[in-house]
């Protein structure tokens, strides 16, 4: 359990490292989310749990052989980055060889629905009273999560498909049945049910896109829609200049085109330029895989807005972006 529970958050160590130092964009999903980073980790990991009973606690029962601990050491930590590649903020796979960034786009980067697979998975399986409660207490804060930001809508279904689900448990558990199998395979077809509605909606855009852009289509990206929203998947289609974004669920295309709102780039203006002196802009600027930038006049010179359009389409501020005052010359 050690090696499972401290292996599957051990990558995000990096946030202890960049304390004080540097952005937290560019330090965040960095090579301790590669192959490399989780090789070498899980090797220290295997290393701690197998020394710590042999040296601290001797009467703490033997581990298992120092090859078995990290070969579960990196069951745990390759489940880490495997999760963040498929959501929409990605990963930089290839550091420190390239800085690209990798995305899946099946996931957002909070998925209530993967919470209640794999927790009722477990939660039938609890055999105290305190385990139960912690598990209760996980419940409640999932649902606050979900009440804060994700439609009402969704909500009612998570609290309905939660309670059948953990009936179904119940059910399993009582006939000998190890609940948590079931729910690695219904996480798994949760999976692919995503990769084929996200396909759908991708042939739907590639197909109609071309159409409903002012010049010529460069790029269709599909990835995971807004929680606010009931439809599943936001669309951009990306010209020389612009990008046009829209929400779509699996049907729309076929009884309407969805909406697309156009949003000009302006990532050619001199303000925007200059204000990559900026640490925190220029920060952003290699983070932002939609970038769009707004400039306004401001008392002290001009205010530049930067704003990544996967988690800031009409805000200027908060997470995804960036303002900066260009002083006059």
């Amino acid at each position: 359990m050690p090696a499972l529970l401290i292996g599957a958050n051990l990558p995000d160590i990096e946030i202890v490292w960049q304390l004080g130092r540097g952005s937290y964009l560019d330090s965040h999903r960095g090579i301790s989310h590669t192959p490399l980073g989780v090789i070498g980790l899980s090797l220290c990991l295997a290393g701690a749990l197998w020394l710590y009973p042999r040296y601290r606690r001797r009467d703490f029962p033997r581990p298992p052989a120092l090859l078995s601990l990290w070969g579960l050491s990196l069951a745990g930590m390759a489940t880490h980055p495997f999760f963040d590649l498929l959501n929409d903020y990605g990963i930089r796979l290839l550091l420190p060889f390239r800085s690209a960034w990798y995305y899946g786009d099946l996931l957002t980067i909070l998925d209530p629905w993967i919470w209640l697979i794999l927790g009722c998975g477990l939660v039938p399986l609890a055999r105290s009273n305190r385990s139960r409660g912690v598990w209760g207490a996980l419940g409640v804060l999932a649902l606050l999560i979900l009440m804060l930001g994700w439609h009402r809508v969704t909500v009612l279904l998570w609290i309905a498909a939660a309670a059948v689900s953990l009936a179904i448990g119940r059910w399993l558990r009582d006939r000998g049945l190890n609940p948590a199998r079931f729910a690695l395979l219904a996480l798994v077809l949760y999976l692919c049910a995503l990769g084929i509605a996200r396909r759908t909606v991708l042939s739907n855009a590639r197909a109609s896109g071309p159409g409903l852009v002012s010049g010529r289509l460069e790029r269709i990206d599909v990835i995971p829609g807004r929680p606010q929203s009931l439809l599943r998947w936001t669309v951009i289609l990306q010209t020389h200049d612009r990008y046009y974004i829209g929400d779509s669920g699996l049907g729309d295309w076929q009884r309407h085109e969805p909406g697309f709102e156009a949003v000009q780039k302006n990532l050619e203006d001199p303000h925007y330029r200059a204000s990559l002196a900026n640490p925190d802009m220029a920060a952003l600027a290699r983070f932002a895989r939609f970038p769009v930038v707004t400039v306004e006049p401001a008392a002290e010179g001009n205010a530049v807005v930067l704003r990544d359009l996967r988690y800031s389409r009409n805000r200027t501020g908060g997470f995804g972006a960036v303002r900066v005052v260009v002083p006059f010359p």
